[in-house]
């Protein structure tokens, strides 16, 4: 984005003004603060690096505040909702021809793919690089991004959880034999690839679910609500999503959820029958 934006300039030709648009550039293209922000810091670390080899005298960045950003709360997709979901890729509906036909060519290999990040809360691109020498039935373990192909670039283990573990084992009684992807490509021939994408498949799914907000990354969110709302600890789920912050950034944005459920449940305490106060009155 910084090299289409000031490419044509030399380094120290680069002044706060060209910043100041860019950032005016993103906001008119509904671009959320967060992302801006990290798109200046990423500026930031390039400038100062020219800054200590002497190309430039000062940072066009110097003394810019990032834009405020306001940690929303995300929607949580139940389990209902997942079926529901997952459910519609498998429905049917009469064509022109009279044949009934499924709502998605490859429902199966959507429904895997959907389950598989809901229950392991993995990227979709993370998802689609799994190979099936990275699930450890015999450890209990799935690695995400084994060749270091992840957002930060380093692999991960994500434990199975009982609803991962017997998804990946349906899943292996499956699959194709002839690849080594949990998601191979249907038009692979013999070069032995992975899907490219579900996209088309889920426009599908969740329009006729009724579910048009519905995208890839709720699969995630759904997993790590789905940990909090369990009472599993934010620095063990930070370390299963690949967040290297200790759980800070879960804290922040799904702590509302382990509080609400901790109130959820309080209510479920029982000491035994409760007499009230005017029942105790009355009595007396």
């Amino acid at each position: 984005r910084w090299v289409a934006w000031v490419g044509g300039l030399r380094i120290d030709q680069v002044k706060r003004v060209h910043v100041n648009r860019f950032i005016e550039k993103r906001l008119k293209e509904n671009v959320s603060p967060r992302t801006i922000n990290l798109d200046v810091i990423a500026f930031r670390v390039v400038m100062k690096r020219a800054l200590s080899d002497g190309l430039i005298q000062r940072l066009p960045t110097e003394g810019m505040r990032p834009l405020k950003t306001v940690t929303r709360k995300r929607p949580l997709f139940t389990a209902e909702d997942l079926d529901k979901l997952c459910g519609a890729a498998f429905e049917t509906k009469p064509k022109q021809s009279g044949k009934s036909l499924p709502t998605t060519k490859n429902a199966q290999e959507f429904v895997d793919y959907i389950r598989l990040m809901a229950y392991s809360g993995a990227r979709r691109n993370e998802a689609l690089d799994l190979r099936w020498a990275d699930v450890g039935f015999t450890q209990e373990q799935l690695t995400v991004g084994a060749t270091g192909d992840t957002k930060n670039r380093s692999a991960r283990v994500v434990d199975f959880n009982p609803k991962l573990k017997a998804h990946l084992f349906d899943m292996a009684r499956r699959r194709a034999p002839d690849s080594e992807w949990l998601f191979p490509s249907p038009q692979r021939g013999e070069h032995d690839v992975p899907a490219k994408t579900f996209r088309e498949s889920l426009d599908l799914a969740r329009q006729q679910a009724g579910m048009p907000t519905f995208n890839f990354h709720d699969c995630r969110h759904h997993f790590i609500s789905m940990c909090v709302m369990s009472g599993v600890d934010f620095m063990t789920i930070a370390a299963w999503v690949g967040h290297r912050d200790g759980g800070v950034l879960i804290g922040k944005v799904y702590g509302h959820l382990a509080n609400e459920h901790r109130k959820s449940m309080a209510q479920r305490v029982s000491f035994g029958p409760a007499v009230l106060p005017e029942a105790r009155a009355m009595n007396g």
